[in-house]
């Protein structure tokens, strides 16, 4: 596929794949961050496109699998915003650390207070992030039956807290 042709063809598929990226990763940075990889990969394959059908079914496809791996890596390595904390000097004020402080350990006080498959449930689910299909494979419980053990472990915190 010579330069003319792959303009021709990608080039106005452009705004449909943005809007897919954008429906997929929230971001407009990163939406046209993952539409212009699209484009360098086509470009980079451009020589085998010319027997592509239904070049924006192909872009799309390429397009959400590329949107996905980002989540999954963004999801694996999470990066933090620096925010006044970061900047020494500029964190905040001692008596709000200090109720910080308090209010986590009443939390975690309160959590080892639930019954054992409600903690075990939360845990999972909150701190390692396991989705219920995960947890239940683990602890050989329904999905359902997990859904309702972090329901009532966070109606139990709610309560115990108050």
């Amino acid at each position: 596929m010579n330069r003319e042709t792959f303009i021709q063809t990608w080039i106005p598929l452009t705004d449909n794949f943005f809007r897919l990226a954008m429906h997929l990763l929230g971001d407009e940075a990163a939406a046209r961050d993952a539409v212009q990889d699209l484009l360098a990969k086509l470009w980079v394959r451009r020589e085998r496109l010319d027997g592509i059908a239904d070049p924006e079914a192909y872009g799309i496809t390429l397009l959400r699998n590329g949107c996905l791996d980002r989540l999954r890596h963004d999801k694996a390595h999470p990066s933090k915003p620096l925010g006044p904390a970061d900047i020494p000097g500029t964190g905040p004020p001692p008596e709000e650390e200090l109720i910080r402080e308090e209010t986590l350990r009443r939390t975690l006080r309160a959590v080892e207070k639930l019954p054992e498959p409600q903690r075990t449930a939360l845990r999972k689910r909150i701190w390692e992030e396991k989705s219920y299909e995960e947890i239940a494979a683990e602890t050989g419980r329904s999905p359902l039956h997990i859904r309702v053990l972090v329901s009532l472990a966070r109606k139990n915190l709610k309560k115990n807290l108050l």
